[in-house]
């Protein structure tokens, strides 16, 4: 996962500065989201400090929150980031939005700045503020970042102003690049060897039992392994210790953006009145959905998901939070009011918080390591058995039949015993058809001799849930690059690696520039857990 975290940042400095604000906030957070406006999670909240000028909170959240949750939906369904993963995720998030800050501060000394009229321009292009006819609607303009931004039109075009200021001195930065011929060739040489593996992945978890662990091998367990037992327990600390949770449903009415006194009373007045209505026995579900203004529950009776304390206070502050929870089961609020609006809040279901200290579960949790550990062991010896009939002068195919061809397509096609053909495959990606990701296997596949083309060992691919997993493969098929058909790649190929080379050299000029500026970092923003109960921990956009 944190690999994963890794490859989603490369892209983060770009999406910054090619300025797609618009649609992430739209797409990602929906209307009543936290957005660009004054207040919010990040109110008078400062990320950093980039050579005196602030990054703030509130962009940092946004852009933290479109990462975490385009990992999330790549996640399998049920599994979740880790703290570590998360704290990674943040680091790099916080550190494109520096990068972003020095461009802009280069391109001010070098003499760039960016007119109203081209910035004017930029956004009467951008497709989520025209209409079907693809002509500019300043209504739909106006409507999108009051509603759905939450701030004025002045203060998203000088938001807008400032990416493309650093996208200007970036485009000067990246037209340094250059390729070279002999670059060229070798990329054509990398990309056009291709090789195509057979092999076989044994899954522990094919080997996983439920049987019943002698309380005896359990109590010998806990003696020798005291320290591992303490680690899983603290691994997976969410499981063992659980907030409260409720879900809670409601009406609300919105307190717009420029509301003067008299406008806002009457959003309150509405609220009393929906308010004196539930208590007279009128139906919650009928009244949101008559009466609400929040579009994304509205047409649910106003249902929001189960969440924690810190993930409501998160969406709708901390006000409604302490409302929530103070709710019996079943219970209505008075009006309550948040920085968006005004609510009526009922109490649909409770979960109640859950402690399991070490002493209650370590039982269990040795016995889920001593389940696990069988099973690596089982799966290890099973691979060395297919690997030393190999040796013995077996193909591959004949100690473990192939897996049949409309099953190759399956997910867990190749987690038994089946053998399969990967298909051919280039270097250029740490890529394997039927594997997955996995650089150092595409760097072992590629250095095997042609006179020994099976991979001398047991290859461990890694670990899910602790239970590993294992290659037994060999080269099956070489294809050698075409020379002649250089000539006319040649041209696509040098545009690919120039591409790649103008983004490398943002990057090496903004590590260049990070080691001459006075960057100052509110370190209290990179500690999650934390953070999350000031309300910067995003909600998934799934869940709402």
């Amino acid at each position: 996962m944190l690999e994963e975290i890794r490859k989603q940042s490369q892209s983060t400095l770009i999406i910054i500065l090619f300025g797609f604000i618009i649609f992430v906030f739209v797409f990602s957070f929906g209307a009543g989201s936290r957005g660009f406006r004054e207040g919010g999670c990040g109110r008078t909240g400062v990320a950093a400090l980039v050579n005196g000028e602030p990054v703030s909170e509130t962009s940092f959240s946004f852009y933290y929150s479109q990462h975490l949750n385009s990992l999330r939906r790549r996640l399998e369904s049920g599994k979740a980031l880790k703290p570590e993963e998360k704290l990674q995720l943040r680091q790099e998030v916080l550190q494109s939005l520096v990068d972003q800050a020095m461009l802009r501060q280069a391109a001010y000394r070098s003499g760039l700045y960016v007119t109203d009229e081209e910035r004017n321009d930029a956004i009467r292009n951008m497709p989520a503020f025209q209409d079907e006819k693809k002509r500019f609607s300043f209504k739909l303009y106006s409507l999108f970042v009051q509603r759905y931004l939450q701030t004025t039109t002045d203060v998203f075009e000088e938001l807008q102003r400032e990416e493309m200021l650093a996208r200007r001195m970036a485009e000067i930065v990246q037209d340094t690049a250059r390729v070279m011929d002999d670059e060229v060739e070798t990329a054509y040489r990398l990309r056009e060897t291709k090789i195509d593996l057979e092999f076989v992945k044994i899954s522990a978890a094919k080997f996983a039992s439920d049987a019943a662990i002698p309380d005896e091998r359990v109590a010998e367990f806990l003696k020798e392994h005291p320290e591992e037992v303490k680690a899983e327990y603290e691994a997976r600390s969410d499981t063992y210790h659980k907030p409260k949770q409720v879900q809670v449903a409601h009406v609300f009415f919105e307190k717009r953006q420029g509301y003067d006194a008299d406008q806002i009373r009457e959003k309150r007045e509405q609220a009393e009145i929906s308010a004196d209505d539930l208590k007279k026995g009128a139906d919650f579900a009928s009244q949101a959905r008559e009466y609400s203004e929040d579009d994304a529950t509205r047409e649910k009776g106003g249902e929001l998901p189960m969440l924690t304390r810190e993930l409501l206070s998160a969406r709708f502050g901390n006000a409604f939070a302490e409302a929530a929870f103070a709710l019996e089961e079943g219970a209505i609020s008075p009006v309550v009011e948040s920085d968006k609006g005004f609510h009526v809040i009922k109490a649909l279901k409770i979960i109640p918080a859950e402690d399991h200290p070490l002493e209650e579960v370590q039982h269990d949790i040795a016995r889920s390591l001593i389940r696990r550990r069988d099973a690596n062991q089982k799966a290890r010896a099973e691979a060395e058995r297919i690997l030393a009939a190999v040796k013995g002068g077996k193909k591959l195919a004949e100690v473990v039949p192939p897996v049949p061809e409309d099953q190759q397509d399956k997910p867990d096609a190749t987690e038994g015993l089946g053998s399969r053909r990967s298909g051919l495959f280039s270097r250029m990606m740490p890529f394997v058809p039927g594997v997955g990701m996995n650089e150092d296997l595409v760097r072992a596949a590629f250095e095997l001799p042609r006179d020994k083309p099976f991979y001398d060992g047991v290859f461990t691919l890694g670990a899910v849930d602790g239970l590993e997993e294992y290659l037994v493969f060999g080269v099956a098929e070489r294809k050698d690059p075409d020379m002649a058909a250089f000539a006319e790649a040649k041209p696509a190929l040098r545009n690919q690696l120039l591409m790649m080379r103008r983004y490398q050299q943002v990057a090496s000029w903004s590590e260049h520039q990070r080691s001459r500026a006075r960057v100052e970092v509110n370190q209290a923003l990179l500690t999650a857990p934390e953070r999350a109960k000031r309300g910067v921990e995003p909600i998934p956009v799934d869940d709402f």
